[in-house]
């Protein structure tokens, strides 16, 4: 145990030469409990990967395969456009500007604003473009999902959903390509699917690292997730925004019933367990805005995380029971998919590396295993899982760059430069993943910037 300490603290004052015992011919001492442990580990995370294995092949099939197009067609839907602004007045007029300037029959979109809590001058610049707008104010029900409840119900009180087929829902910062609601239109016509969702470009992804880091998040999920699903024509998930929902469904679950802090991935796990599909348009394509600061960042993120956790607490068991209950109507990979989508499993990982290496510690402290044997053991397992972490993100970030070098809209340089740092991007969301349940979290406002 003297030992131990002494090298402690010769690691504090920064003398690492007590680390070359590593590669000498000292012999390390182990025993049983640290041979199981190390068993386990190995067990955990070999799990944990095959846990994820489909997703490589779904990255596979999404660099190899063209994207899943779509007929055209003569036939048009009538698009209700809802966003829900909450003191959007720097950006509520770029975002309408982008929905006049579709190239779609004007005489079937119909503009809503739902006007949430708003201080500033975000209803009065609304209706001076001549758009409908619907105010709320509610301090006690505060969030998107709750907007959207209240504005589903009121477009129905009002009459405004008398002609329309259904409901493209946005966030306020967002600029929709010219032929967003014409690809909509085609996969709606086509597929006659009542959900479905577009790609999530980045207007500001050389704003920051922490607009880069999410922008190459969500390339990640549109490039490699969302397209090989369509391909495949399995189900996928809405995420937030740019997704269209038919009226249908909203008058069958009268309004907007998902209030977690995710209510996207609420509502996707509640239609998978009704062996309905999601599916991607990859050519309708909108651009979010991301968060510029790393408070904003750290703080939706933390949202993100905890409502996952919430989604997994009330549908975990459900999901893990379609996926495993034989029945020829279930499809049971989207099931599957879904469930591993929801489970936390990040948080287990690392909860369980905490444990494993508190666990070697005290069998080096207070067992015959010598401090050669904790180094060789999970030391040499950390630092080797956070190399392949490292490598494996960049990776992944250079194939984002490279199949959509044209769609990302910043300089040469920063393509080039984005995927070598994203690991610590992720990094710092596996960090979340871990702090995130032992935190209280409420909803935070997002500051929005003119991307025109």
């Amino acid at each position: 145990m003297n030992e131990l300490l002494n090298n402690i603290w010769k690691f504090i004052k920064g003398d690492y030469s007590f680390l070359r015992i590593i590669t000498s011919e000292q012999e390390a001492i182990g025993n049983t409990f640290g041979t199981v442990l190390n068993i386990i580990n190995y067990v955990i995370m070999v799990g944990f990967g095959l846990l994820y294995a489909y997703q490589v092949v779904l990255t596979f099939i999404a660099v190899f395969w063209k994207p899943r197009k779509y007929h055209e067609t003569e036939k048009y839907a009538h698009f209700a456009i809802l966003t829900c602004s909450r003191n959007e007045e720097s950006v509520i007029e770029q975002f309408i500007e982008t929905i006049t300037k579709q190239n779609y029959p004007k005489d079937k979109i119909t503009i809503i604003v739902l006007v949430d809590n708003c201080i500033d001058k975000t209803a009065e610049i609304a209706r001076q473009l001549g758009v409908n707008v619907i105010e709320r104010n509610d301090t006690l029900n505060v969030g998107k999902s709750f907007a959207l409840d209240y504005a589903y119900k009121q477009i129905h009180t009002q009459g405004l959903d008398n002609n329309i087929d259904g409901y493209v829902v946005f966030d306020t910062d967002n600029l929709l390509d010219k032929n967003f609601l014409k690809e909509i239109n085609k996969a709606y016509q086509e597929t006659g699917y009542q959900v479905l969702t577009g790609f999530r470009n980045t207007s500001n992804i050389g704003g920051s690292f922490w607009t880069a880091g999410t922008a190459y998040w969500f390339f990640r999920e549109s490039f490699l997730l969302h397209k090989a699903r369509a391909i495949l024509d399995i189900t996928t998930f809405i995420s937030g925004t740019g997704y269209f929902i038919s009226k249908e469904i909203i008058q069958e679950q009268s309004g907007w019933s998902y209030h977690k802090f995710t209510e996207d991935l609420e509502f996707s796990i509640n239609y998978v367990l009704k062996d309905k599909k999601i599916m991607f348009v990859y050519e309708a394509v909108f651009y979010d805005e991301q968060p510029l600061s790393g408070k904003d960042s750290w703080n939706q993120r933390q949202r993100w995380i905890k409502g996952l956790l919430q989604c997994f607490k009330s549908y975990g068991g459900k999901l893990f029971k379609k996926t495993i209950t034989p029945s020829q109507k279930t499809n049971h990979f989207e099931s599957y998919e879904m469930l591993i989508f929801a489970t936390p499993l990040p948080t287990i990982v690392i909860t369980w590396l905490v444990i494993f290496g508190l666990l070697s510690l005290g069998n080096v402290l207070f067992t015959n295993a010598n401090m050669i044997y904790f180094i060789q053991t999970f030391l040499a397992s950390i630092l080797d899982y956070f190399w392949q972490f490292i490598f494996a993100t960049i990776g992944l970030g250079y194939i984002i760059s490279f199949f959509n070098w044209r769609e990302m809209k910043c300089s040469i340089a920063l393509k080039l430069l984005y995927p070598l740092v994203f690991w610590i991007y992720i990094l710092s969301f596996l960090i979340l993943t871990f702090i995130t349940p032992y935190k209280k979290i409420t909803w935070k406002p997002i500051k929005h910037y003119k991307q025109l």
